[in-house]
């Protein structure tokens, strides 16, 4: 998930916004998700955990601060995990 890093609510909640309402025990919403896009992970090796994503970068996002929060799905036990928030400026 992608969003604003300064944005402070979505869609009506403050954020951060617990998620145990909506069956996320434990889990923290810490990012507005305005960008939202699903990746596949690698499963072993090098790629094990990781994925590449690519962002349209244009003269216009230069210099904007994007905040990112991974959510995390395990196909296998069907368990799932938020990260941190990750603070970034598209350069």
């Amino acid at each position: 998930m992608a969003g604003q890093a300064t944005a402070t609510s979505w869609s009506g909640y403050s954020l951060p916004l617990p998620l145990d309402p909506w069956s996320m025990p434990g889990c923290t919403l810490l990012v507005a998700p305005e960008l939202v896009f699903h990746l596949a992970t690698g499963t072993t090796g090098w790629d094990a955990g990781y994925a590449e994503f690519t962002a349209p970068f244009t003269v216009a996002t230069i210099g904007l601060p994007v905040a990112l929060q991974w959510l995390v799905l395990s196909p296998t036990t069907l368990d799932f995990a938020l990260s941190r928030r990750h603070d970034l400026v598209l350069q």
